[in-house]
């Protein structure tokens, strides 16, 4: 993720998974998430399901408050 000024301005994912079922989940949420998240502050991004994909958007989720924790790194971090 490329994040200027707060902001989200690109996002790659590359789908890991030996399961051909969440194989294909992760293909479609890979394909789909730039269009939820380029253009959003990451103080308020919220992805809940992309594609068809949810869990792989709870597993974003988290990564973005990992982002969020680093990028606030004195606590300051908005839920």
């Amino acid at each position: 993720m490329t994040i200027a000024d707060g902001v989200v301005t690109a996002v790659t994912v590359t789908p890991e998974a030996d399961n051909p079922a969440s194989a294909q989940y992760q293909k479609q949420f890979a394909s789909g998430i730039s269009a939820e998240v380029v253009g959003v502050a990451l103080d308020e991004l919220d992805v809940d399901k992309v594609a068809g994909s949810s869990l792989t958007s709870d597993d974003f989720d988290d990564a973005c408050c990992t982002l969020r924790r680093t990028a606030h790194p004195r606590g300051a971090v908005p839920d």
